[in-house]
């Protein structure tokens, strides 16, 4: 059968792949919180989808954030693929949760710390993860770095860990862990078939591929997500100002037991590194609330950079900032480093 009448029996070839995707779906395709989320596709350009591939092939990424839940958190707990090697010698570790990998510019941020001689990890997790699971980490596998850089999300300093990390720590998962990795490789499988399909059937027709839905590559080497990959051109395309949200949970005060958590995990840093620097950002979303972060950073006697026009981001979810607005925060965030005179 020729090319030509392939083509126009797209739609038999795309009813049949959907209705063997969806049957996947039901039998394993669900993540951490039952959602059944795992199984969603996103439309990526032709050249993000391969360089995904081409990341995960030759050892140079692991699977980050996912829809199926906590593959990565159990990835570092365990060192599986060789992911906390690099983590062993970083002399700047960033925590946080998802925002501080997507806020900055991977090229302009390892630059500048490498004229420095400074090696850079960043050690942030996605499931509005606070510093705790990072933290873990860092006790887990004897890290002393000189600088802690730490993005102050409202709840960074809560003493629960989130869903993706609370079975992990407690020493579960494993099962999960292993429905995960196979759902993964059957997603993986499913899609690869199907995008070499549309290449067969359009050449060059078709310029998008399949990827599964959120997935987010960890840069072994640094440990930033491959972000750059990561923001299709509809996401950049539904980019919209930063609309921070009057919050009433937003207060200049701090509660006893806030200051109380604080103190928990500045001491557990101070064990980690006693000589160490904390550093602070505030890292621009949708529940940004400038006046309690500058007042956790009070509290804490310790500098914090804070972008100084923040309305002028974008976002392409409301809480991550686009590629073009982490450039500029990361400009910015440079020039501040520059400004107090880091030693290290």
């Amino acid at each position: 059968m020729t090319r030509p009448r392939y083509r126009r029996y797209w739609w038999t070839f795309s009813l049949t792949g959907a209705i063997v995707y969806g049957v996947l779906s039901l039998c394993i395709g669900v993540d951490s919180s039952g959602g059944g989320l795992g199984w969603r596709v996103s439309i990526a350009p032709r050249r993000d989808v391969e360089q995904v591939r081409e990341l995960l092939d030759r050892g140079q990424g692991v699977i980050g954030f996912d829809a199926f839940g906590y593959r990565e958190p159990y990835q570092f707990w365990h060192d599986r693929d060789g992911v906390a090697e690099p983590v062993r010698s970083a002399d700047v570790v960033f925590l946080g949760s998802s925002r501080a990998q997507f806020a900055y510019d991977q090229s302009l941020l390892l630059t500048e710390f490498q004229r420095r001689n400074l090696k850079v990890y960043n050690l942030s997790f996605g499931c509005n993860e606070n510093i705790g699971f990072g933290v873990e980490l860092l006790e887990r596998y004897q890290v002393k770095p000189s600088v802690f850089v730490i993005n102050l999300d409202l709840n960074i300093f809560r003493k629960k860990f989130s869903r993706c990390t609370r079975d992990v720590v407690a020493g579960r998962g494993a099962i999960a862990f292993q429905r995960h990795r196979l759902a993964q490789a059957l997603q993986f499988s499913a899609l690869t078939i199907l995008n070499n399909l549309i290449s067969w059937i359009a050449p060059h027709e078709v310029d998008h591929y399949l990827l599964p839905n959120y997935l987010l590559v960890r840069r072994k080497d640094h440990g930033f997500w491959a972000a750059d990959i990561f923001e299709t051109r509809a996401q950049a395309r539904d980019a919209a100002p930063i609309v921070m949200a009057d919050d009433p949970e937003c207060r200049r005060s701090l509660d006893a037991e806030e200051r109380q958590n604080i103190d928990y995990w500045r001491d557990r840093l101070v064990q980690i590194n006693p000589n160490a620097t904390i550093l602070l950002t505030y890292i621009p979303h949708d529940q940004f609330c400038p006046d309690r972060l500058r007042a956790m950073a009070n509290y804490l006697n310790q500098p914090g950079f804070q972008y100084s026009n923040p309305a002028n981001l974008k976002t392409f979810d409301t809480s991550h900032l686009t590629r073009d607005s982490a450039r500029d925060y990361t400009r910015e965030f440079l020039d501040w480093l520059e400004s107090i005179d880091l030693v290290i």
